[in-house]
């Protein structure tokens, strides 16, 4: 997974400068790669002492038009394609001592063999057409 947009908490993240990639197994988090943003990040989930901070919470698309990458979670979360993921604490699973949102700015997903998304753009026919009116709503 590699988060390009935005990461937050801890509060030193925000909008990214750089890549923080994350090597997942089974949904937890094994490895963080990058430079010095990855640091910081690597750093704070470390500080808990707690397995379940390498989990993953949750993944959710964005379907916002008039989001933007912004340092308010609620907004960068629902950036039109984008896709966010929930590291730490979740409602549904484990319990952690605290949480964190992560978002790719332009995924390409890929859902039983079907491409639904390349590159941030929705390519499948059903979600191409929404795609497009929702775009054309915005203008």
């Amino acid at each position: 997974m590699v988060f390009d947009g935005y990461l937050w908490p801890p509060d030193e993240l925000g909008i990214l400068r750089e890549t923080v990639k994350l090597k997942l197994e089974k949904g937890i988090i094994k490895e963080v790669l990058g430079g010095r943003e990855a640091d910081i990040y690597r750093k704070w989930l470390a500080s808990f002492n707690h397995p379940n901070m390498y989990n993953l919470a949750h993944y959710q698309y964005g379907f916002n038009p008039g989001a933007r990458l912004s340092y308010q979670v609620g907004e960068s979360e629902r950036v039109y394609g984008c896709h966010d993921f929930g590291i730490g604490s979740s409602v549904f699973g484990a319990p952690a001592p605290a949480h964190s949102d992560g978002v790719v700015q332009r995924p390409t997903i890929w859902l039983d063999e079907e491409l639904i998304e390349k590159d941030g753009e929705f390519v499948h026919p059903e979600l191409a057409e929404i795609e497009k009116e929702l775009r054309s709503s915005k203008d």
